[in-house]
């Protein structure tokens, strides 16, 4: 989770929509190490990646609806996973 929104809060603070190939190689390493630090499967790593997808479309959806900058829509969505 945290991986998603770093990716989109770094968009949305320079300006860019969407996500850059450096961002999902950042996002690719980080599974990639949990991969092998953690002992995940290749079936737990692609898991994770669908949640980090599905994720930073949440935060896009957010921004786009409320007009506001996604790094925003980040705050928000992680504020709200905080209080659950």
């Amino acid at each position: 989770f945290a991986t998603g929104c770093c990716v989109i809060a770094f968009c949305g603070a320079t300006g860019r929509s969407g996500i850059t190939p450096s961002s999902g190689e950042i996002v690719g390493g980080v599974i990639n190490g949990c991969r092998e630090l953690l002992g995940w499967d290749e079936l737990r790593a692609a898991a994770k990646l669908d949640e980090i997808y599905d994720t930073v479309l949440n935060i896009l959806r957010i921004a786009a609806s409320e007009g506001i900058p996604t790094y925003k829509a980040a705050d928000r969505l992680a504020e709200e996973r905080l209080r659950v």
